[in-house]
């Protein structure tokens, strides 16, 4: 994949997500307010996808702190919408 430069890249405010899988992909649907986006993803590209995720979540608590998600199910608001 291509460098990113994520100061410019468009940006929604994702406020949801739901996760199902088939035999052959897993379906995420991610929610921006009302608006709701699916994406097919190939079982290894969704390992990778996690394996990813969990670095940059234990990167951003090595820095920052634990993240509390005791109170996430739901309420959560958009900063860019505060």
């Amino acid at each position: 994949m291509q460098n990113l430069d994520f100061d410019t890249l468009p940006m929604l405010f994702c406020n949801g997500a739901h996760i199902n899988f088939g035999q052959h992909q897993f379906v995420v649907a991610l929610r921006s307010g009302d608006n709701i986006a699916g994406f097919a993803i190939p079982p290894e590209l969704m390992k990778s996808m996690l394996t990813t995720w969990n670095e940059k979540v234990a990167e951003y608590e090595a820095k920052f702190g634990p993240i509390d998600t005791t109170n996430t199910a739901s309420g959560i608001e958009s900063p860019f919408m505060a």
